[in-house]
């Protein structure tokens, strides 16, 4: 077994991220403080809970071992596949992202509860897409109640949107076609309420500020890990009021 140093405390964590060879799993992920412990005990957790959702034995995904409270190793395998650029936006790559709607009613499901399971960071850097699919990885912020409906895939959606147009999103003409394509394709092909996508970017940066305790001591060290948070009051209207407009002249279609 090889092991290589490839990430050391990054974003002020004290966590080590290791690529392994030679051993029937890929990545290694060790703590060195009670306070991390704890986050790979609940990013194992999340292992546990979403290889139950893509019928695969957990074992085969994930294997923790606690050292002692302040010291804890996490195994990890490796998705082979592909991703695909944050940088070129929904509109580019919209059958891509029809495939990552339908692993989230897969695994996930329709809205009939008002709470639901947490991913924390579901951005395209952790979507792979395999042979067998599409597969989420890095649950380090797993709550198994933990946030509405939609909120991991409608905060991968602005997200995606924000790294594609950061340096334009003060214009008037800011493109959404991609994110409005993508709330039809969810409310045509799984009748979806509509209510759910009024207003839906205020309602993602409401919950995260209302909530910064999910993402525990990260956004206090990284700031910057929830970039929507950087979309401002007037943005924010901007994006809301076309998508509400859109969404609701389909409505009376």
């Amino acid at each position: 077994m090889i092991l290589t140093l490839t990430r050391n405390c990054t974003h002020g964590s004290e966590k080590y991220f290791y690529e392994v060879n030679n051993y029937k799993f890929n990545y290694l992920k060790c703590a060195a403080s009670s306070y991390f412990v704890n986050e790979l005990i609940n990013e194992y957790k999340g292992w546990k809970w979403y290889s139950s959702k893509v019928s695969m034995n957990h074992n085969d995904l994930s294997y923790l071992q606690i050292i002692n409270p302040s010291y804890a190793k996490l195994w990890i395998k490796k998705f082979h596949g592909k991703k695909i650029s944050i940088f070129k936006g929904i509109k580019y790559n919209l059958s891509n992202f029809k495939l990552i709607c339908d692993h989230y009613m897969s695994v996930w499901g329709p809205p009939k509860k008002n709470i639901y399971p947490f991913h924390g960071d579901l951005s395209l850097d952790n979507i792979i897409f395999t042979n067998e699919g599409v597969r989420v990885i890095d649950w380090e912020h797993f709550k198994h109640i933990g946030c509405p409906w939609g909120f991991d895939l409608f905060y991968l959606l602005f997200e995606t949107e924000w790294f594609k147009n950061k340096r334009t999103l003060i214009r008037k003409n800011l493109d959404l076609f991609g994110i409005i394509s993508i709330f039809k394709y969810l409310i045509n092909t799984y009748n979806i309420p509509k209510l759910y996508f009024v207003s839906p970017l205020k309602k993602v940066v409401e919950f995260i500020k209302n909530n910064l305790n999910l993402w525990g001591k990260q956004l206090e060290l990284y700031p910057m890990k929830l970039p929507v948070l950087s979309f401002s009051q007037d943005t924010i209207q901007n994006i809301d009021e076309k998508i509400n407009f859109s969404i609701q002249a389909s409505w009376k279609n």
